[in-house]
């Protein structure tokens, strides 16, 4: 073991280090959509109504809610002030991870799992975070180090401070998320085995005494687990393939070969002694056993309930990860500390030089956006503005609305664009605008390329563009301006319908019929049961008309569709004979007329399933016995924001 005054002047460094890199910046960096949401569900006019409107339709139990809902009354809603207590608490889990691996595998393995919880990118982001996360963690790591005193320390453990605390930190986890739930219920489900007769009644009374504190929250629990977690409905998160555990692990490590090489020879040492020193007991099963079930529990309810698992719901149970691997470093003795100082340097240098870590090249940008919007209404005046977004709610750029002191016109202009029932309303509101600037801003919830043409329709010109990381302003004008396109067009194909079909096309085993009443003043297709349901069919590939996953593909063609008509653009995407994907868009999602020809536009992003070879089918179809008329048929290929979610390599 090293000398008490070395350890704690290591650990005590990295404590100090850890804190200047979590509040260096923290109340200037944008607040994310999650923060926004949970201050956006404070706004109630009593404590049971936040617990009944704003923690009860979450997917979280009400610890972070109602901690943001005194504090925010205490000290107000600054980001600083708002995030300070997470942080503080992600401080505080450093301390108490570090202590549990120094009581299981000695001073070395403390400080390295320190190390990392300290500086790297994974446990760093959320700890700045005003979510459950840091919190999570704090009582986790809390309730492992009372309960190390309660079995482990016969002197101590049975008193009563000892147990409130253990107590507590259990209960707490409880309140804060589920699957800090789900690991302090493993923490005393492992206790149970490891009972002697003088601890017993001690123990099995504190796990009692906690389950009782978190009754008042049952009600609250049944409701969240039956509108389903955030893979459910219309949610977001799709189910982990199997890469996820080594995806994960890679995470853990910065996503680094530097740091992965470091940790990878640290491991390579720590198996060594362990072998040849033989000294393996019931901690070295512990310690992987609280690591590997949260992530089997999340992989599998994932797989066969629900979509739950992410990287963020394994923070808990990380430190566990690491002490199992560096647990072997128990026999270093003294030279830990010439370990420890390279090996703390190497994360800390990979955060802050390899990754240039920045909490917004995490999460959606919205007071860039706000800030962007507040400078063109002042460039331009704001009679000349129109803006509209795309935000889970008004108090997401509301936040910083009122930290300006300027409340632009916005109102319904909150429009979903990425639900086609909304982009009829969408464009709606885009021709109706009399403003001869038209601000557009989206964070998280990125819209179709489809709005940028909606608008482009009436403002056909780019004043300004700016891409962030999961966000996007854009100031669109009615009049030109000295500006590049918004995207680069790198392929396209063209083709007025005609009775030859040209390159790429190819007919399909229906009827194709056509008319000359197109308005190109040539040929047009026509789409009508029973014998002309689907239309030729153009064919490109993955790798060749489109080489970055960052890229649209989009379909632009001029429809006529007569009254009872369905006309349905659609985008597949095929491996060989299987189909992968399919996606489509009606006509009446954007025209509701009839009897007149409209501009269709339909466009996708390229899905993450995709690989190079892989090939795109584009087609109309009109299942009906009224007829639609197809002309003027573009396709193209759009480069897309190559930082949206940071540096994706080509196909």
């Amino acid at each position: 073991m090293l000398r008490k005054s070395r350890y704690y002047f290591l650990l005590g460094f990295i404590l100090v280090a850890a804190a200047v890199l979590r509040f260096y910046d923290l109340g200037r960096v944008s607040l994310t959509a999650d923060e926004l949401s949970a201050l956006e569900r404070l706004h109630f006019s009593s404590f049971g109504e936040m617990l009944e409107q704003g923690v009860k339709p979450d997917g979280h139990p009400a610890f972070a809610q109602v901690l943001l809902w005194c504090s925010t009354k205490t000290f107000g809603l600054s980001v600083f002030a708002i995030r300070f207590p997470f942080a503080l608490a992600s401080l505080f889990a450093i301390w108490f991870a570090a202590a549990v691996a120094r009581r299981w595998f000695g001073d070395a393995c403390a400080l390295m799992t320190a190390a990392i919880l300290a500086f790297c990118e994974f446990p760093l982001m959320y700890s700045q975070l005003a979510r459950p996360y840091a919190f999570g963690l704090f009582f986790c790591m809390g309730a492992v180090f009372f309960w190390n005193r309660i079995l482990f320390d016969e002197a101590r453990g049975r008193k009563w401070h000892v147990l409130l605390a253990y107590t507590l930190f259990t209960a707490g986890a409880m309140y804060t998320h589920y699957f800090s739930f789900l690991f302090v219920a493993l923490v005393g489900l492992t206790g149970l085995f490891l009972l002697s007769k003088t601890n017993r009644w001690h123990y099995l009374l504190a796990g009692v005494a906690a389950l009782l504190i978190f009754i008042p929250h049952i009600g609250f629990t049944k409701h969240q687990f039956s509108i389903g977690g955030v893979g459910g409905g219309d949610a977001w998160l799709a189910p982990p393939t199997p890469s996820f555990i080594t995806d994960h692990i890679a995470f853990v490590f910065n996503n680094s070969w530097i740091v992965g090489g470091a940790a990878l020879l640290a491991v390579a040492v720590s198996v060594f002694l362990t072998i040849k020193r033989r000294n393996w007991n019931k901690f070295y099963v512990i310690a992987f056993a609280w690591f590997i079930i949260p992530l089997a529990v999340g992989y599998f309810y994932s797989v066969y309930r629900s979509p739950v698992l992410q990287h963020s719901v394994l923070l808990f149970s990380m430190p566990f990860l690491l002490m199992f691997l560096f647990s072997g470093l128990r026999d270093v003795h003294n030279a830990a500390g010439l370990i420890v100082i390279p090996f703390a340097l190497i994360p800390a240098g990979s955060t802050v030089l390899e990754k240039k870590y920045a909490l917004t090249n995490h999460f959606g940008r919205v007071s860039d956006l706000v800030a962007d919007m507040k400078r063109w209404s002042d460039t331009y005046g704001e009679k000349n503005m129109a803006f509209a977004g795309n935000y889970d709610g008004a108090y997401f750029t509301g936040y910083y609305f009122d930290r300006m002191n300027w409340h632009p016109k916005m109102g319904t202009t909150f429009i979903d664009a990425d639900h086609p029932e909304k982009l009829y309303d969408f464009r709606q509101l885009v021709q109706t605008s009399n403003a001869d600037y038209f601000a557009w801003t989206w964070s998280t919830k990125a819209p179709s390329q489809e709005a940028i043409y909606l608008i482009r329709e009436k403002y056909p010109y780019i004043a300004e563009r700016n891409y962030y990381y999961n966000s996007e302003s854009w100031l669109f004008s009615k009049n030109p301006v000295k500006t590049a396109q918004p995207n680069d067009t790198a392929f396209v194909f063209a083709d007025a319908i005609s009775t030859t079909l040209k390159p790429g096309w190819k007919d399909n085993l229906h009827t194709v019929k056509t008319d000359s009443l197109a308005k190109s003043g040539g040929t047009c297709l026509v789409l009508q049961k029973p014998d002309a349901v689907y239309g030729p069919v153009f064919t490109g590939t993955i790798g060749t008309e489109v080489t970055s996953p960052n890229d649209y593909i989009s379909v632009e063609a001029d429809v006529r569709a007569d009254s009872g008509a369905a006309p349905i653009a659609v985008i597949e995407f095929k491996r060989g004979d299987e189909l992968l994907i399919w996606t489509g868009r009606e006509f009446a999602h954007v025209h509701h007329t009839t009897g007149t020809s409209n501009t269709f536009f339909y466009s996708v992003r390229m899905y993450k399933e995709l690989r190079k070879g892989d090939t795109f089918r584009i087609y109309f179809f009109n299942d009906r016995d009224a007829a639609a008329r197809i002309d003027n048929v573009t396709i193209r290929t759009i480069r897309g924001s190559t930082v949206i979610y940071g540096n994706v390599p080509n196909y």
